[in-house]
Order: structure tokens, then C-alpha cells, then sequence
């Protein structure tokens, strides 16, 4: 998509533009805008996820090992199991080729 497109997809939604060209033209997101600050943090502190196909077992993983420690396990133990879940998911998947090599 174009610019343009996107600045009118993301007036009408409220979403933080995808591309650096809109977000600096974005009412809401751009220089002055009232979410400056959000873009600003996504140009200077955000970190992109993982191209890995095995992302979403990595994050479900993760998730439920923050849900059961926010809930009191132990956290080496959550971890660990969720350490397993993920090798696991990649050891069955054959270290998801071409990721692997």
C-alpha cells in the first residue's frame, strides 16, 4: 500500500500506521500528533518479533509460563517447561528448514 492508502485506513481505524513514510504524515502518530509519543517508542525501543515460523508456539509458551508464575508457580519450573514446549515444537518440525541450516 501506498502512503496515502494507509493514512486513510489508519484515520478511519485508529491503527498505528505500517510504514515510516505515513507515520510521519499520520494526524494522530506524526510529529505534534497526541500519539507522537507511541511512534516515537516504535522508531526508538521497539523490537520486531521473530521471523520463525515456530513464533507461536514460542509465544503461547511464554505466555502461560507468566500466567501460572503471576499465579504463584515456581518460576524456574514454568520456564523450564516452557523452554521444553518450544524445543520440542522445533525438534518435531526438523529445526524448521531453512531455519535450521
Amino acid at each position: 500500500m501506498q502512503p496515502d492508502q494507509i493514512l486513510r485506513m489508519t484515520d478511519a481505524n485508529g491503527a498505528v500506521p505500517s510504514r515510516k513514510s505515513a507515520l510521519a504524515r499520520s494526524k494522530l502518530y506524526g510529529p505534534g500528533g497526541p500519539l507522537a509519543v507511541l511512534a516515537e517508542q516504535l522508531n526508538s525501543i521497539a523490537v520486531t518479533r521473530p521471523t520463525h515460523p515456530a513464533y507461536p508456539v514460542i509465544t503461547s509458551a511464554f505466555a502461560e509460563a507468566v500466567d501460572n508464575i503471576l499465579v504463584g508457580a515456581d518460576v524456574k519450573a514454568q520456564l523450564d517447561r516452557a523452554a521444553r514446549r518450544i524445543d520440542e515444537e522445533i525438534e518435531e518440525n526438523l529445526g524448521y528448514p531453512p531455519f535450521s541450516q
